[in-house]
């Protein structure tokens, strides 16, 4: 067993894999570097990062700008707690206040995707008291947290249900798929019977206080919904 391999060993023997049976978590590839679009293993081997690290390098690895900015940021003043204004945080309110629709104004920053929807849970059932429920679709995927995982229609959903590690009052509808249609239908004949369903859903269920749906969605197969579905999702929610 070579140096490389021992730390491998080493990693899987002491920590957890994530979304996957322990049993599975015995030799991961090991990367020692990136750059660009590429990842390179031990041996020099290169790899294409098409998913650029769940997302979250799609401005490439070891982009000279990102790390010029982290550093800068870094040199002056790396973390403040929230109670307190900074540029950092005024410049991105500014930035956002450029591109952002008409009545989208108010902001939370958070450093991850989950921690937004976690946030967001709260935020609506307290402004939308007594209602509570939330509606997600069944390919979706909302984060790792209790109420991420919730939201989160796919398997990964199942495990955190049987360990009772779930919020209440999320229900699930049909996707947006035209390619395999829930309902069997073919686009444009459709009447986007996908975003009617949802219509159904919130006046049946009763007490819906949100729909949370991802614009395109990413980890369950890249489906774009038809052009006419979040207009009619909006107009069903207002």
């Amino acid at each position: 067993m070579d140096k490389t391999e021992e730390r491998i060993q080493s990693l899987t023997e002491h920590t957890y894999g994530t979304w996957r049976a322990q049993k599975g978590w015995k030799k991961p590839l090991f990367i020692k570097d990136a750059e660009g679009v590429y990842m390179y293993d031990q041996d020099d081997k290169r790899y294409l990062d098409f998913s650029s690290q769940l997302m979250c390098s799609n401005l490439g690895h070891k982009n000279k700008v990102v790390i010029e900015a982290i550093v800068k940021q870094a040199e002056k003043m790396p973390y403040i707690a929230p109670g307190f204004a900074q540029e950092a945080a005024v410049n991105a309110v500014e930035a956002l206040l450029t591109v952002m629709p008409k009545g989208l104004d108010r902001f939370f920053f958070s450093t991850s995707g989950t921690e937004a929807n976690e946030a967001a849970l709260k935020i609506l059932r307290q402004y939308m008291a007594p209602k509570y429920k939330v509606i997600s679709r069944y390919h979706s995927y909302h984060g790792g947290t209790v109420a991420g995982v919730t939201f989160t229609g796919d398997p990964r959903r199942w495990y955190a249900e049987r360990a009772r590690c779930t919020v209440e009052g999320v229900r699930f509808a049909p996707d947006a798929y035209c390619y395999r249609c829930p309902f069997g239908l073919s686009y444009p004949d459709c009447n986007i019977q996908c975003a009617e369903y949802v219509d159904y859903m919130i006046k049946e269920e009763g007490n819906v206080a949100a729909v949370l749906v991802e614009p395109v969605v990413g980890t369950n197969g890249r489906i774009v919904p038809p052009p006419e579905y979040f207009p009619r999702l909006r107009k069903i929610c207002d």
